[in-house]
């Protein structure tokens, strides 16, 4: 995981390698880490879904966090390193996003006036 971060260093932005190296660093690799690279299974990452699912984990922090892995098997999958990605498909569903209100006229005016 380490050299693919460095490879990915070349081309993400600074905040994007920061969220994927505490991700690496803080969950796969406690998670996955005893595991070799094409040891890695589908039934794995369902099983790690569901346990930070139990501990009342984000689902929105474990889809990125998943979305990391997917990323890093991906590239590895096209390094001809593994034969699939066992992140796909997807265990969890993409999080829907926060349900936005627009401000009334009101509203823009008593904050544009502060």
């Amino acid at each position: 995981m380490n050299a693919w971060l460095d490879a990915k260093a070349l081309v993400l932005k600074p905040t994007t390698m920061a969220r994927y190296r505490d991700y690496v660093r803080n969950d796969l690799v406690p998670a996955f880490g005893n595991l070799q690279l094409d040891q890695l299974a589908h039934r794995h990452i369902s099983a790690y879904v569901t346990c930070q699912l139990a501990a009342d984990r984000g689902r929105t922090t474990l889809y990125r966090c998943l979305a990391t892995l997917s990323s890093a098997l991906g590239d590895a999958v096209r390094q001809h390193r593994l034969p699939h990605n066992a992140a796909r498909p997807p265990v969890l569903r993409r999080p829907p996003p926060p349900e936005r209100r627009i401000w009334t006229t009101e509203e823009c005016r008593r904050r544009l006036n502060r």
